[in-house]
């Protein structure tokens, strides 16, 4: 389990490998950049050191071009994966100064944002994931835009983790527990699997 605290986005992110695996085949990018914050979860196809080997591919070209538009970062990393095992992955990009989130995913990445309406109730806005493989085939992708306030949080889990985490927890937890909780409990024991958790917290665009 890691997690940071900082002005613009409080993460943390939970972790378990394939059984009888010691390499984790998910990995998971929280980058900082001017205006914003980056967020990805990228599951390499399969598991172990060949499926982690692709997933920090896809990782290190989003953390050298994370300023760049959630489209253009994901066409970036289906072309460099090429000719590889592939990756499915949902990356999410915040935006300080307009207080909105853009995101996508190609494969079985899941993407939640958990919010609380006027009157304390939570509710959720649910990412449509496109069908594909980045590195083999690359759907029309659908950039989602969704307007965010303070307290907001965006889970992205790959597909070691069952369905049922995304209305399990209120968004007022900690990004920690929330992380530890769903791994712990949705967890589904025959895959790699990972959470990551992120609450806005604005902060001033640099």
């Amino acid at each position: 389990m890691e997690t940071l605290s900082g002005a613009r986005v409080d993460w943390a992110v939970g972790a378990a490998p394939h059984p009888g695996e010691h390499v984790l085949g998910d990995a998971y990018l929280v980058h900082e950049f001017q205006g914003g914050t980056l967020l990805a979860v990228v599951d390499g196809i399969g598991h172990g050191p060949d499926a982690a080997a692709v997933a920090q591919i896809a990782i290190s070209i989003l953390a050298a071009n994370a300023a760049s538009p959630v489209a253009a970062l994901i066409s970036q990393c289906h072309a460099r994966l090429r000719g590889t095992r592939g990756a499915t992955m949902t990356v999410a990009s915040f935006d300080l100064s307009r207080k909105e989130l853009s995101w996508a995913g190609v494969g079985d990445v899941a993407g939640t944002l958990l919010r609380l309406d006027p009157a304390g109730r939570c509710r959720e806005v649910n990412l449509l994931v496109r069908s594909g493989l980045i590195g083999t085939v690359l759907p029309t992708l659908q950039i989602q835009i969704t307007p965010v306030t303070d307290g907001d949080v965006v889970i992205l889990a790959t597909d070691g983790v069952g369905p049922g985490f995304r209305t399990a927890y209120h968004p007022t937890r900690e990004p920690r527990d929330i992380a530890h909780r769903i791994i712990h409990e949705f967890g589904r024991g025959n895959d790699d699997a990972l959470v990551l958790v992120g609450r806005f917290c604005g902060g001033t665009a640099s």
